[in-house]
C-alpha cells in the first residue's frame, strides 16, 4: 500500500500523525513494520528515523519518474516478535 501526505498538507504534522498512529498498532501487534522512501527523500528519512525506523536495504531502481533507488527502513516491535511467529 502507499500512503502519501498531499504537497499542500505537508509541514502541519500530518506524516507524524500517521506515523504515530502506524508506531502504536505495531507496539501492541506487530513484530515489525517495514516502508521504503525515495533515497533522496531526506525529510521523510529524518521523520522515520525519528519514529525509530533504521535503513535494511536498498531497491535498485525501485522508483519511476524519475527513476531512483529506494531506502528500505524497519522499525522492530521485538516484544510481540515471538507471539506472532
Amino acid at each position: 500500500n502507499n500512503i502519501a501526505v498531499e504537497e499542500a498538507a505537508r509541514k502541519h504534522g500530518v506524516a507524524s500523525a500517521l506515523l504515530d498512529v502506524f508506531v502504536r498498532f505495531g507496539a501492541v501487534n506487530l513484530a515489525f513494520l517495514n516502508l521504503e522512501v525515495r533515497k533522496s527523500n531526506t525529510a521523510a528519512i529524518g521523520l522515520y528515523e525519528k519514529f525509530g525506523f533504521q535503513q535494511v536495504g536498498l531497491r535498485k531502481g525501485f522508483y519511476s519518474h524519475p527513476r531512483e533507488d529506494a531506502i528500505i527502513m524497519t522499525r522492530e516491535f521485538p516484544q510481540n516478535a515471538s507471539e506472532n511467529t
